[in-house]
């Protein structure tokens, strides 16, 4: 199974998403199942948001080392279930791809891009909230 994050710029939610769902699968004993970020919009090789770094390590997950990159139409098409942030990575990718409609579950988490880490610590609540329950409902 093969689970992708997207987001805008892969520096504050995807990354976040995909740190979260690593720590959930890896608590289920779930190694087998493949988990990636990417944004739509990214510039490759740019580091995490401190303050994404922070809020995560505020519950034991290490995103430092995460680089941002944008997806290739193949990951896309390989992934079992993309998960977005906003109904726009939605459509964008529909656009892109519109096979992948069926795959593409949407978050509804808002950008804390360049706001305070009490609004990134918002974000991972929601993210964690919504994997929590995504996670009992896929495996």
């Amino acid at each position: 199974m093969n689970l992708m994050v997207i987001c805008t710029g892969n520096t504050c939610r995807s990354p976040m998403g995909e740190g979260i769902l690593r720590q959930l699968l890896r608590e289920r004993s779930r190694e087998d199942v493949l988990v990636e970020s990417a944004g739509l919009s990214a510039f490759e090789g740019d580091a995490p948001s401190e303050h994404a770094v922070e809020a995560l390590e505020e519950i034991g997950i290490d995103i430092s080392g995460h680089r941002s990159r944008r997806p290739s139409p193949a990951e896309l098409s390989a992934a079992s279930r993309i998960y977005v942030m906003t109904a726009a990575h939605r459509r964008s990718l529909e656009l892109l791809q519109p096979e992948l409609s069926d795959r593409i579950r949407v978050i509804g988490v808002e950008d804390p891009y360049g706001l305070s880490l009490s609004a990134y610590r918002k974000c991972r609540e929601q993210l964690l909230d919504f994997f929590r329950g995504e996670l009992e409902e896929l495996l």
